[in-house]
């Protein structure tokens, strides 16, 4: 069974549920989890092609990465959907400080083929503390995921 997400190498959506059932029994290690999406990804694929689309998903991917300590892990479970863990202060003010580290350097401009592409993607994240928010993985999923459309509608609003 692949627990590799084929473009980016990161873990895919399969390994992540089973990673989640076991760091979510009873007496565990708290640990957050960040629900991300990109903002602004098919705009990139329409205007620059699929191919630009996958290299950008390669490079939001190695920029999530660099926020990874060593007992953290990244997933990409989707299109242009990530999953953060992150074991380290397991509270909401060190979650909220690392996703405003998370939107800028994903905001950054990429260099895409010939293209430099401006502002071109965002990303809105939602984040789950376990076990507060939730003490399995659908639970966390679903507030993280919850709290990620909150996010993207709050940045859909500002000028």
């Amino acid at each position: 069974m692949a627990v590799t997400d084929e473009l980016t190498g990161t873990y895919n959506r399969r390994w992540l549920k089973l990673y989640l059932e076991k760091a979510c029994l009873k007496g565990s290690q708290p640990f957050m989890l960040l629900y991300m999406d990109l903002d602004g990804f098919k705009k990139v694929n329409d205007l620059l092609g699929h191919g630009c689309g996958d290299q950008l998903l390669m490079e939001v991917a190695w920029r999530l990465e660099e926020f990874l300590g060593p007992s953290d892990i990244l997933s990409r479970i989707g299109g242009d959907e990530f999953v953060m863990i992150l074991r380290q202060k397991a509270d909401n003010g060190e979650a909220q400080r690392i996703a405003e580290m998370i939107c800028r350097s994903i905001s950054r401009p990429y260099t895409l083929g010939d293209d430099t592409a401006e502002d071109a993607v965002g990303i809105s994240i939602g984040i789950a503390v376990f076990p507060e928010d939730g003490e399995n993985h659908e639970q966390l999923m679903k507030i993280a995921d919850k709290r990620m459309y909150v996010d993207k509608q709050r940045k859909k609003k500002k000028p």
